[in-house]
């Protein structure tokens, strides 16, 4: 035996083992055992007397509105029954439209149906119709008055069934119908007929409906008192009503078995078990006698076995304290044998959780189940540590991976127009993602010190955008961490969040998403999502969404270079336009001027009569019309524009009879057509003269290349050129450079050729 310990080494086992395992072996385990048995007995029987109860109460119950259904439709029968009465009913409902009712016996009658079933020491009905076979009410009898004649009820839910009644033969009929305020209506139907002389059938002269008091026919017996067992009551009819002491509404289907609804209705209880919140139910379907419903009661199974339970809990509570002392003792000795240890693993573990995978752990050594627990925390540290390091190269990957896919949605964004792309991005974000309801797009600005709004949504972002609104870059905000940073920030719970910003105009935000709108290295904007759940963004959304964002800074740079290469074209046509106007002014001063005007015989005098509108077409650059000329002429000054550049002015004198808007379109148009002509006339002499400079200098060099002597040369380029400037005097001056060893090869100066 001392061989089979010392294998088994005891003393190497923790002390909160041993302890434990006997405290278990000679109390806890009989004590589970005898209260699981307990327990289960307990529970087992509260069932089976929780369905007797509820069975046994829903049959007393459905006898009791079945006897008070059977009382409203008896008294209605009785009052129909007693031949005075019904002579009375029968002289106000003529079989003929021709035959005369007194109106007297039609307020005798009605007050008498006030006085024996409305005003009666304890009432059954609300008020007492009585209508013709067609409808038409005839008799209203309430307890507050009654009145002859009113509104035809063949619409009504009791006409209806009195007709259904009369059509199967019976004489009497149960309606049910639910008003507006969920209040019911009971009404007893009873068919009135009457034999005819020469009709075979009996004649339907017409209907009384008698509406019942819901409080005292239906609700007074509905309600279940009962200190034992929690339970309810409620009727329900074929029709889809269902009445409880709260009123009636239309039936919850799922709380209604049809098939033993069916069953009921035919005059067969059926018994439910459910579970409904963690608790189970029983629910009796009973049918309720002479009326359309069925009832149903519904009732806690554990409710009578719980309190057996809590009975036992009670008488064993001597028990358990000294049960809990004797662990508290254990505890406390176990405690201090085995917490020192247990501390150390516990820090370690929480250092793994930091990333601390370097703490040291001497327990690892010890032959316990203690030196055990440290060694597979040792195990597992090492292999969180492996675990780590691979998620860490697998998230590498997946970075490269969505990094290529954002590349390639790059070139995808090719709209130019930027507020439209942002708008509909922003719209189809909230409309193809449930989870979002507001979405919006913010632009840094030129500073890159705000990240402006720029495009939003609902009333909010339109609220938003008018206001200008703007967060600065760093700000404490998803927005200003996502441009400052130009990573994707995530608020997952905006109440606990420390960088989420809230706005008045978006009070129901519970999370927050901002990722940078990012060209190449910088960062140009945010595009900003939120949603009114918590923790709702999932990796794939935000794949989507970055891809989204891509697109929208590639637009954006697109667009901004779009408008720089149409700033350059504007520059460049600018410059052309400076130097056609350069050309044009070199052009006159230097050729067409002097010879127009000596060819003309053009005299510079004094001011004439047009210079004010020249002066103000030229100034204006627009077409300027002059007042009327003693001539009766209408001068007109219309500036001539070449590639937005003003070339001078023509002018007109126009007979003022015959001067309308037609002649100044007309005068614009040859003007416009003057300037192209005169560019191409401009351009083609400049054409010519550049030929005839190649022409010359072709001349001059085929001259000089015919000589070899370099005098002949030199007097051949003098003679050509002075030719071809019309120059009368020509020099051509060679330099000699002096030699390095301070010998000359000539006299030392500059020769000369003429």
């Amino acid at each position: 035996m001392s061989d089979f310990f010392r294998r088994i080494r005891i003393v190497s086992w923790p002390i909160w083992v041993k302890l434990l395992a006997g405290l278990v072996l000679a109390a806890l385990i009989p004590i589970a055992l005898v209260l699981t048995l307990t327990v289960s007995t307990v529970q087992q029987v509260g069932s089976q007397n929780v369905q007797l109860f509820i069975a046994e109460s829903s049959a007393r119950q459905a006898q009791t509105l079945s006897t008070a259904f059977s009382r409203i439709l008896a008294e209605v029968n009785d009052y129909i029954q007693n031949d005075t009465n019904f002579a009375r009913m029968r002289a106000v409902l003529p079989t003929s439209s021709t035959t005369f009712v007194d109106p007297n016996a039609q307020f005798v009658l009605a007050t008498e149906l006030q006085n024996q079933l409305v005003n009666v020491t304890d009432p059954l009905y609300d008020e007492i119709n009585l209508v013709n076979a067609d409808g038409q009410l005839i008799i209203q009898a309430k307890a507050d008055g009654v009145v002859i004649g009113g509104v035809n009820m063949a619409d009504s839910e009791a006409y209806h069934r009195g007709v259904e009644a009369q059509l199967l033969g019976q004489g009497q009929s149960l309606s049910f119908d639910v008003e507006a305020n969920n209040r019911p209506v009971l009404d007893v139907v009873h068919v009135l007929q009457v034999t005819v002389p020469g009709v075979r059938n009996q004649v339907v002269i017409g209907y009384l409906i008698a509406r019942a008091k819901p409080q005292s026919v239906i609700f007074d017996n509905l309600s279940v008192a009962s200190d034992v067992l929690e339970m309810s009551s409620r009727l329900v009819t074929r029709q889809g009503f269902e009445i409880d002491p709260q009123g009636a509404r239309e039936l919850d289907t799922l709380n209604v078995d049809a098939a033993l609804f069916d069953a009921a209705s035919s005059g067969r209880p059926q018994v439910e078990r459910f579970i409904r919140s963690g608790a189970a139910y029983v629910r009796y379907y009973t049918d309720v006698e002479d009326s359309p419903f069925v009832l149903i009661t519904e009732g806690v199974v554990n409710s009578v076995s719980n309190q057996m339970i809590n009975f036992l809990v009670e008488r064993g509570f001597a028990l358990i304290l000294g049960i809990i002392a004797l662990i508290a003792v254990l505890v406390l000795l176990a405690n201090q044998l085995l917490a020192p240890p247990l501390r150390r693993i516990s820090q370690v573990i929480q250092g793994i959780a930091r990333g601390n995978y370097q703490m040291p752990l001497p327990d690892a050594q010890r032959g316990d189940e203690i030196g055990e627990l440290a060694g597979s925390v040792a195990d597992m540290r090492k292999q969180v540590l492996d675990i780590v390091n691979d998620l860490e190269r697998r998230i590498e990957a997946r970075a490269r991976d969505m990094s290529a896919t954002r590349e390639i949605s790059h070139t995808a964004a090719t709209q130019r127009d930027v507020q439209q792309l942002m708008d509909q991005v922003v719209n189809l974000i909230i409309e193809r993602f449930p989870n979002i309801y507001h979405a919006q797009v913010f632009l840094l600005d030129r500073d890159e010190r705000y990240a402006v709004l720029r495009a939003s949504t609902g009333d909010a972002g339109r609220e938003l955008l008018a206001r200008g609104h703007r967060l600065a870059v760093s700000s404490i905000s998803v927005v200003g961490r996502a441009t400052a940073t130009g990573e994707m920030i995530i608020a997952r719970n905006t109440d606990t969040s420390r960088v989420h910003q809230r706005n008045e105009l978006l009070p129901e935000t519970l999370a927050e998403l901002a990722i940078p709108l990012r060209v190449g290295n910088r960062i140009i904007g945010a595009l900003d999502v939120q949603s009114r759940q918590s923790d709702t963004f999932d990796p794939e959304q935000q794949d989507v969404l970055q891809t989204m964002a891509d697109q929208v800074a590639v637009a954006i740079e697109n667009a901004r270079l779009y408008a720089e290469s149409l700033r350059q074209l504007e520059e460049l046509e600018r410059n052309q336009r400076v130097s056609t106007l350069q050309a044009w002014h070199e052009y006159m001063n230097s050729v067409r001027r002097p010879h127009l005007e000596s060819a003309a015989g053009v005299v510079r005098s004094q001011k004439s009569e047009h210079d004010t509108i020249r002066q103000a077409a030229l100034s204006r650059s627009e077409v300027v019309v002059g007042e009327v000329s003693p001539h009766h002429t209408v001068p007109v000054a219309v500036p001539i524009r070449l590639r937005g550049q003003l070339l001078g002015v023509v002018e007109w004198e126009v007979p003022e009879a015959e001067f309308d808007q037609n002649k100044l379109q007309l005068a614009q148009d040859l003007t416009d057509r003057l300037a192209v002509n005169l560019e191409n006339a401009r351009l083609f002499q400049e054409s010519q003269r550049a030929i005839r400079r190649e022409q010359v200098v072709n001349e001059i060099s085929t001259q000089l290349t015919a000589q070899n002597d370099i005098d002949q040369i030199l007097q051949t380029a003098v003679r050509e050129v002075g030719r071809a400037l019309r120059a009368p005097q020509v020099s051509i001056h060679l330099k000699r450079e002096p030699e390095t060893n301070g010998h000359s090869n000539g006299n030392g100066h500059t020769g000369e050729s003429r």
